[in-house]
């Protein structure tokens, strides 16, 4: 599953908090795309859930907000799209999650039937 789908999911399961990845009250974006790490875990836990998962989370982007000069990383940038931007009403969750889904790399299922041809046979050979 993509992280811009998972964040969106997660709301579902969980108010969103800010300034916190996850508390008994509920998870930001990134928090709330990994439902599978327990509330109680470290933040060092869930960046390496996070970074395992999806590891693009790693490279660097620009602050879409256009408040930040430069660069970070991904899982930055997000942190502080939600932190100061969602959080002020200034972007919606779905905003977010629609930049996400202009940066993020193909499921590699998604790849795979992007290369192949509809009406195509697929065959796999020992």
């Amino acid at each position: 599953m993509r992280l811009s789908e998972a964040g969106m999911l997660g709301a579902a399961l969980f108010p969103s908090v800010y300034g916190e990845i996850a508390t008994a009250h509920g998870r930001c974006f990134l928090g709330s795309a990994l439902p599978e790490v327990p509330v109680e875990a470290s933040s060092m836990r869930f960046s390496n859930a996070l970074q395992t998962k999806w590891p693009w989370v790693r490279t660097l982007r620009k602050y879409p907000c256009g408040c930040v000069p430069g660069e970070d990383v991904v899982a930055a940038v997000i942190a502080h799209v939600f932190d100061r931007h969602v959080a002020a009403g200034e972007w919606t969750r779905e905003q977010l999650a629609d930049w996400i889904r202009q940066i993020e790399p193909p499921e590699p299922s998604e790849a795979v039937a992007e290369e192949v041809p509809i009406g195509t046979a697929v065959t796999t050979h020992p």
